[in-house]
Formats: C-alpha cells, sequence, structure tokens
C-alpha cells in the first residue's frame, strides 16, 4: 500500500482516485498495474514557483515503477527541444514549430519522428551496418544525456532514445530497439517533469506551456483530432480547471500526465500509468481518478 505523506488533503484526494480508477476497472486489472504520483499546491505551477519537485509533498504508489511510456515520452522531447535551442545546439526553423505543434497537441508520430532527428542529428533511415549503426545510436542519447545532466532524483533510471511509430519502427530505428533498451519512464518522473517545465526551472517555460495547454481540446467538441481528453484523467477534471498536460495510449498501456488549476487558484500535479491489454482498452478508469481526486482536493 502506498505510504501516508504528510498533508491529509493529499492523502484522501490521492487514495480516492486510485479507489475509484480500480473500481472503475471493476477487476479487469488490479492495482499493481497502476502507478501514480500526485502533488498538491497552493497556486498554478505557471504562477508561483514551489520550488524542486523533491522539496515537495508526494503521494506514490509505484511511482519509481519504470514503465513504457507511450506518447507520454513527446513531452520530454518538448522539454528538450527548448533547452537544445536556449544553449545553441539548435535553432528552431517553422517547420519544427509546425511539428512540435502537432508532437503535442494531435501526438504526431510522424512530427516525433521529425523533430527527434532534429534534436540529434540520428534520423531515422534505411539499416545501418554494426558500427554506423552504434555512432548512430550514440547520437539518439543526446536527449537521454541532456537529462541525465539535470541530475533530478525524479529522473533516476528511465531511459529515452526511440521514438513512437504507428505500427513499427523500420530501418535503423528497429535495429536500435534490438540493441538498447526500449523507451521507460516513471510516474515520479513524468510529474516531477512536468512540474520544473512549468515553474520555470526549465528554458523555455512559456512556449512550452502554451503546447501543453489541453483548453482548445477539452472546447473541440466530441472527438477531437488525436484526442487527449476522452479516456484520459482531463476526461474527469471540471470544465471551470485550467488543464497542461500529455496522455499516451498504445495496446499495452493508457497514461496521462496533467498539471490542473482549479479557479481559485489551488493546483495539482497528476501522473497516473496504467499498464495490460485490458488498462490499455479501458477508458473510464483514468477520467474516475480524476473525478474522485478533485472532489476530495478541491470540493
Amino acid at each position: 500500500m502506498p505510504a501516508e505523506t504528510s498533508n491529509p488533503t493529499l492523502n484522501r484526494a490521492a487514495e480516492a482516485g486510485l479507489a475509484a480508477l480500480l473500481e472503475a476497472a471493476n477487476g479487469a486489472f488490479g492495482a499493481g498495474q497502476v502507478a501514480v504520483s500526485a502533488c498538491l499546491y497552493d497556486r498554478a505551477l505557471v504562477a508561483a514557483d514551489p520550488g524542486p519537485f523533491a522539496a515537495q509533498t508526494v503521494w506514490q504508489h509505484r511511482g519509481d515503477q519504470q514503465i513504457y511510456p507511450a506518447s507520454v515520452c513527446k513531452m520530454f522531447y518538448l522539454a528538450a527541444l527548448a533547452a537544445f535551442e536556449a544553449a545553441g545546439r539548435i535553432v528552431l526553423d517553422d517547420e519544427d514549430h509546425r511539428a512540435t505543434e502537432a508532437m503535442i497537441g494531435i501526438s504526431s508520430n510522424d512530427a516525433t519522428t521529425y523533430l527527434l532527428g532534429r534534436l540529434t542529428g540520428a534520423f531515422d533511415g534505411p539499416m545501418l551496418p554494426p558500427a554506423e549503426l552504434e555512432a548512430w545510436v550514440t547520437a539518439r542519447r543526446q536527449v537521454q544525456d541532456w537529462l541525465d545532466g539535470l541530475n533530478l532524483p525524479a529522473l533516476d533510471g528511465i531511459h529515452l532514445i526511440h521514438s513512437t511509430y504507428e505500427d513499427s519502427p523500420y530501418g535503423r530505428a528497429r535495429q536500435a530497439r534490438q540493441i538498447r533498451p526500449g523507451n521507460h519512464l516513471s510516474a515520479s518522473a513524468c510529474a516531477g517533469m512536468l512540474h520544473d517545465m512549468l515553474r520555470g526551472a526549465l528554458p523555455g517555460r512559456d512556449w512550452m506551456a502554451r503546447r501543453l495547454a489541453r483548453d482548445w481540446q477539452r472546447d473541440a467538441g466530441p472527438d477531437p483530432e488525436g484526442d487527449q481528453i476522452g479516456g484520459f484523467l482531463t476526461g474527469g477534471i471540471p470544465a471551470g480547471f485550467k488543464v497542461w498536460s500529455k496522455a499516451g495510449h498504445t495496446s499495452w498501456t493508457r497514461h496521462d500526465v496533467v498539471s490542473l488549476a482549479a479557479p481559485d487558484g489551488r493546483a495539482a500535479t497528476l501522473a497516473v500509468m496504467t499498464e495490460g491489454q485490458a488498462a490499455a482498452d479501458h477508458t473510464g478508469t483514468l477520467p474516475a481518478f480524476a473525478r474522485a481526486f478533485v472532489a476530495e482536493a478541491f470540493g
């Protein structure tokens, strides 16, 4: 069972969220296939910096468990784009900005593959002989190396060098999957990264916040393109709340990472990751978590 924190409101809200998620699952999957990291703030991250994630009171359930992140990795690639531009390692042009909007807004895999190539110089392409493949994989590590250099405890153990694909990587990208581990992130890493992105600890906070803002998609009507509302945490958050988020979904995973701000200014960051076919298929569990969490924390 998760250890209680020193914040009773956070404890009640997170426990209610997990219980509601499992009730919605109705036995299709259990707590061992769920990972959660959650924290509360007096004010929204974009309005006031509460300090490092490591200094926050964080409620966790399997929060350090490494899980295939699906499209949540795109949030990390967004942070790398802002940081690499600030450091002079890349100059973002109009096509890069168009791709970034698609990568985050509608979770485009094509845009992600293009941008990971721009970040690292290691673009997808035909298969390579062993020595050239090793050099390509080394170049692909540049985002991971940057993340390692941040020295953030929440990021311990993560691995991000691969893009995301509609059905499968091909050519050298497939070869890389055969000689290096797949991408993996923890709920703690996801919550910690979004926390630092929005509080301004990393370069490009305002630019990143505009990309991650989910209100436009919430207002787009039913079944918007690249829907990251229905079936995810945002689908359970009341309309009056501001939301910044990045979701991910495959045949084996369903995740969402959200920073939310209530009308009265109080706020939270939530990362909920679920794995297994039943969890991936279930569209009611993540919204149930969010509804119960918000009711306890902000009701």
